[in-house]
């Protein structure tokens, strides 16, 4: 009866390999940037999420300075009117 051989296995043949080592080198790395890139790109997603919020709260609070600031020039506006109006009849 004729012996079988062991069966080679991978990590010997890497060890040995330089190509296969190569290769190995190549997808860890490959695998590390492409996690990098994921990172990235939600962190400007979220960035961009940030300042459109940022922009939004920007021109409410605009609106409302502009509106306390105006109101109380309008009433004097009016009131300037009035009283302008009054002399100009006399």
């Amino acid at each position: 009866m004729p012996t079988r051989k062991k069966p080679v296995t991978r990590s010997n043949s890497s060890k040995k390999d330089p190509a296969v080592r190569q290769l190995a080198q190549l997808r860890k790395t490959v695998k590390e940037l492409r996690v990098k890139l994921e990172r990235e790109i939600k962190a400007r997603q979220i960035e961009a999420r940030v300042k459109t919020e940022a922009q939004k709260a920007r021109a409410q609070l605009t609106l409302r300075r502009i509106s306390a600031i105006s109101t109380p020039w309008n009433r004097r506006l009016r009131l300037l009117k009035r009283n302008s109006a009054a002399w100009t009849r006399s």
